[in-house]
C-alpha cells in the first residue's frame, strides 16, 4: 500500500500573525519593538517555529545577506507568505549609526542632525526619533542621553 509523498502547502500565516509573532510593529514598512541586541538568527528561528515554511531574509543595510548577528537599524527583511513577500526596514530607536547598539556615537549623531550639521533619512530618522512622537527634537536628543546614563531606557 504506497501513500503517495505529502504535497507541500503556502504558508498559511499572515505578515501580520509573523509579526505579532515577533512582537513588532508595522508602520510604512518599518519595523519597531525588536530589543536592542537582537539576534538574526533568533529572530528567523521564532518564524520557522510558527510556519517552517515562511522563508525569512535578512539583509544588512548594505545588502548583504545574512542568516546571524545583531539586528541593527537599517536592514532589511524579508518575510514572504502566501505568494506575497514584503520588504521590511528594520528601526531600533536610537541606534541611530546602524550597529546594532545605543552609545555615545549615536548621540553624536543626534546632535548633529539638530544643530543641522548633518542629515538623517529613512530607517535612521525614525530611529532617532527615540520619544516616539513621530518628530526628532531635543526631546530624543535629552531621552538618548539619559538612556546612555542609566536613568531611564528607550522602549522599543
Amino acid at each position: 500500500n504506497l501513500t503517495p509523498p505529502p504535497v507541500p502547502t503556502e504558508p498559511t500565516r499572515t505578515h501580520q500573525e509573523v509579526l505579532g509573532t515577533l512582537g513588532v510593529a508595522n508602520s510604512s514598512n518599518y519595523l519597531t519593538g525588536f530589543a536592542v541586541g537582537s539576534d538574526v538568527e533568533r529572530i528567523i528561528a521564532k518564524v520557522r517555529a510558527l510556519d517552517s515554511s515562511i522563508p525569512v531574509v535578512a539583509k544588512r543595510a548594505d545588502g548583504t545577506q545574512i542568516a546571524n548577528g545583531t539586528l541593527a537599524t537599517g536592514m532589511q527583511m524579508t518575510i514572504t507568505t502566501n505568494g506575497s513577500a514584503v520588504n521590511y526596514t528594520v528601526v531600533i530607536r536610537g541606534d541611530i549609526n546602524g550597529d546594532g547598539k545605543l552609545s555615545a556615537v549615536d548621540y553624536v549623531k543626534l546632535r548633529n542632525y539638530l544643530d543641522g550639521a548633518s542629515s538623517l533619512n529613512g530607517a535612521y530618522l525614525h530611529s532617532a526619533d527615540t520619544s516616539r512622537d513621530g518628530k526628532t527634537s531635543a526631546v530624543d536628543y535629552v531621552k538618548l542621553r539619559n538612556h546612555l546614563d542609566n536613568k531611564s531606557a528607550i522602549a522599543q
